[in-house]
């Protein structure tokens, strides 16, 4: 049994061992194929009991002293080459699922220079990192590749390492959420060369693909909702520490401001973690302050979650005294009591246009693009 993101996963497999620190497994459940890796500095023995270990792997000898055909023969049958006849072709693919043979990926990789694997590094494993996770999983699945991931915890000497085990893993492509600071490795993946797509932030010392959020839509309608509907003229903003995103909401929320002609005297902005507790410690420090505000706008929804309870546990009524909007469009906005407003993109989209660009650059296709995958308010009930 495997714990893997809060559940127990019963692992269907052989058993094995590992002494590398790096190995990796896949697995299948309801949501479909994973391949999972595992770093173990240590190099201790590590076991995953599933099935009798004596089962054999058949390969394409098996196959061919089945068929009686040669090695070759078979090779290029499974391999679709217009040399060999359509019955010759029947004949081994009947044996091979008679056999229940697989291909050899490490071997078709070692031969093919590259994989069709892509790796997706994050940064950590928020909440928020999770969304993007799933969604780009799920794509790169449905194109029927595989994906490797890894989590840098937050840790760049870890991301550069994760990086070049990329490389080393011979994957097609690189899709990267980066920990912000130096970007030298992506450098080191241009000069491989392993096609690479940075997510969620810009960085013009390379050229390469990124996919972005465009925050000026989402944010302008935000505050033209809280200014012109709710009558709300002091907005604060909780704002994240991300160089790239903090940066760029920013720009975005003062230009709003500016916009509907508000002026603020006081401090608009608080960095915060996306995180409940984060936005909770957030707003408990500007209700202690004794700051006038009656509007806040949230670097996620789980910061508004937290930036609710906190204005909650001081006597405020949300919205009434103070409105808060979110962003993400995740589902504790939806099932949060009350509702929370949002700032939301459609996450599916940002998907496809992160592996629609990897795919590309791994066919060939050299020229970088600059995709911005934009954002709207979504109304709720805070």
């Amino acid at each position: 049994m495997l714990h893997l993101s809060g559940q127990n996963v019963q692992l269907p497999f052989y058993s094995f061992s590992a002494f590398s620190p790096w190995f990796s497994l896949s697995l299948c459940d309801d949501f479909g194929l994973y391949r999972l890796a595992f770093y173990a500095p240590q190099r201790r023995m590590i076991r995953v009991t599933g099935m009798d270990n004596t089962t054999k792997q058949n390969t394409i000898i098996d196959i061919a002293r089945d068929t009686g055909l040669s090695v070759a023969t078979v090779s290029r049958a499974l391999n679709s080459n217009p040399n060999v006849t359509e019955a010759t072709k029947r004949r081994v693919l009947a044996s091979a699922r008679k056999l229940n043979y697989s291909p050899n990926e490490n071997a078709k990789t070692l031969a093919r220079g590259l994989s069709d694997t892509i790796g997706l590094l994050l940064p950590d494993n928020s909440k928020v990192n999770h969304l993007f996770f799933s969604a780009i999983n799920a794509e790169i699945l449905r194109r029927k590749m595989d994906v490797l991931t890894f989590n840098a915890n937050n840790s760049v000497v870890l991301e550069e390492t994760l990086i070049k085990e990329f490389i080393n893993r011979r994957v097609g492509g690189i899709i990267v959420l980066p920990i912000p600071g130096d970007y030298s490795f992506i450098g080191e993946a241009m000069r491989r060369p392993v096609p690479l797509v940075v997510i969620g932030r810009f960085v013009p010392d390379y050229p390469v693909s990124h996919i972005l959020l465009d925050f000026r839509k989402g944010i302008c309608e935000a505050v033209d909702h809280l200014v012109v509907s709710r009558q709300k003229k002091r907005i604060v903003q909780l704002a994240l520490k991300d160089v790239y995103e903090g940066i760029e909401r920013r720009k975005a929320f003062e230009f709003a401001l500016k916009a509907n002609g508000i002026e603020f005297d006081q401090k608009p902005l608080y960095l915060v973690e996306d995180t409940c507790e984060s936005g909770y410690e957030a707003m408990k420090r500007i209700c202690d302050s004794g700051m006038q505000l009656d509007a806040v706008i949230c670097s996620s929804d789980y910061t508004a979650a937290g930036a609710i309870r906190a204005l909650i546990d001081r006597g405020k009524k949300v919205p009434d005294d103070i409105a808060v909007v979110g962003f993400h469009n995740t589902d504790i906005s939806e099932y949060y009591t009350p509702r929370i407003s949002t700032v939301g993109f459609d996450i599916n989209e940002f998907a496809r246009a992160a592996v629609d660009n990897i795919i590309a650059h791994m066919r060939g296709t050299p020229e970088p693009k600059n995709i911005g995958i934009s954002t709207a308010f979504i109304q709720k009930e805070t």
